[in-house]
């Protein structure tokens, strides 16, 4: 799923980073299967961008995680 979400208060950039690392923590590193030539596959969590000109975040994820995502934002968009 892709989302552009247009911040009221918050900076965009500022909040990108936030989210993002905040995201990266609660998915730990995880790794996905062995492959067939024995490398761990990375399973590829959201991506949080920041367009600057428009102050929003420009947001790929599963529904799932962009449901949670959604909901961070709107509590520090506050």
């Amino acid at each position: 799923v892709f989302e552009v979400i247009r911040l009221e208060t918050a900076n965009a950039e500022e909040l990108a980073v936030v989210i993002g690392s905040l995201v990266d923590d609660a998915m730990g590193a995880v790794a996905g299967p062995v492959t067939q030539q024995g490398a761990v596959a990375e399973r590829r969590g959201p991506a949080i961008y920041a367009d600057k000109r428009t102050n929003s975040l420009l947001i790929s994820a599963s529904r799932e995680r962009m449901a949670e995502i959604k909901e961070l934002i709107a509590r520090l968009d506050a």
